[in-house]
């Protein structure tokens, strides 16, 4: 039972941080300010991440959104210089009204 509520946790946890920082991009998109190129990334990043079928399903315990994670967090990277704090209360927002305040420390 210990170990399957960690684990339980750890999912749970998992899962707030990559919905944290697919919100984060969704947002970034919206700044005027934001390159093509990098705006092509974001819908690339964004598009893989909601598509059902991919490398590793999502329906994987854990490993699911791996590979959604390795792509969010390479694409974050070069748009990080848009992210301000407008962006980040935003996507901050929607994860608590989508998971509850519990969340409120993404």
């Amino acid at each position: 039972n210990g170990l399957l509520s960690k684990l339980s946790r750890a999912v749970h946890w998992a899962n707030a941080k990559i919905i944290y920082a697919a919100l984060l991009l969704y947002y970034v998109l919206r700044n005027d300010a934001v390159t093509m190129a990098d705006k092509s990334k974001i819908y690339g990043a964004l598009g893989y991440f909601i598509l059902p079928t991919d490398f590793l399903p999502d329906i994987l315990p854990i490993l699911g959104f791996t590979d959604d994670l390795g792509l969010l967090a390479a694409v974050f990277m070069s748009a990080s210089q848009y992210m301000d704090a407008d962006v980040n209360a935003k996507a901050e927002a929607k994860v608590i009204e989508w998971l509850g305040e519990e969340e409120r420390e993404v």
